[in-house]
């Protein structure tokens, strides 16, 4: 699954964490055979079933009143529409946001792992998996550091964000960031590493979340940082 770096960057002025955190859940139910369309799985015959009300409050963990008045604020920021299906409504994932299976020429994008996010997911709340959601769009390319510019080549130039500078760009109080990062932190969704005079670089466990390019290298060298933090 594909998240388009500079589209959530976009988003994450006009959308919530809680609100992030639905739209994240709902990507779960992308399928490659069947697009943007959120589905409960695909028959033997390739025919989708498309998430019903009931899926959805399993999904979201909320009653239909909750579910519905979530689904118009998605839809209002275009982070969702539905159609009209039969007598029911269908909903599809805006794929300028996040998209599966389509390639999108010269567009950056980080890689989500459903299998594994899907698992982490079931462990936050809305708020935390909406940080986590709005945190992929500053993963660099090269380092997998959360840094300024993630397309930025030069290890000398690549600055990571800092916890400050992070909650500041999302439009967050510092303190507010720092118990939401402490709850993904303890679920080993995040990590951070002391860099010195740059400050401590934040990442993205790699098996949620790549660039698409990581080294065998790297990644292990990442997950070694993970396991360490967890003992």
């Amino acid at each position: 699954m594909r998240v388009v770096l500079e589209e959530i960057e976009k988003l994450n002025g006009e959308i919530s964490l809680l609100d992030a955190g639905i739209l994240f859940r709902l990507a779960m139910n992308m399928q490659l055979a069947t697009g943007s369309l959120l589905v409960s799985k695909v028959s033997k015959g390739g025919t989708p079933q498309p998430l019903t009300m009931k899926d959805m409050e399993k999904v979201l963990g909320k009653k239909e009143d909750g579910v519905k008045t979530a689904l118009k604020r998605l839809e209002a920021i275009g982070a969702i529409r539905k159609e009209k299906k039969g007598r029911n409504n269908v909903y599809f994932i805006n794929e300028l946001l996040i998209n599966i299976g389509k390639q999108q020429a010269a567009t950056p994008f980080a890689k989500v792992y459903k299998t594994e996010s899907k698992k982490m997911l079931e462990k936050l709340t809305d708020s935390q998996a909406g940080l986590l959601l709005k945190l992929i769009p500053y993963v660099n390319y090269h380092y997998l550091i959360l840094t300024h510019d993630p397309t930025e080549k030069d290890e000398t130039k690549a600055k990571p964000l800092r916890m400050n500078e992070v909650a500041a760009l999302l439009g967050m109080t510092e303190n507010r960031f720092n118990i939401l990062f402490s709850k993904l932190k303890a679920k080993q969704a995040v990590a951070t590493y002391e860099t010195g005079t740059k400050g401590k670089a934040i990442y993205i466990h790699p098996h949620l979340v790549d660039r698409g390019n990581t080294t065998e290298a790297l990644e292990l060298h990442i997950i070694k940082l993970f396991r360490l933090m967890q003992n």
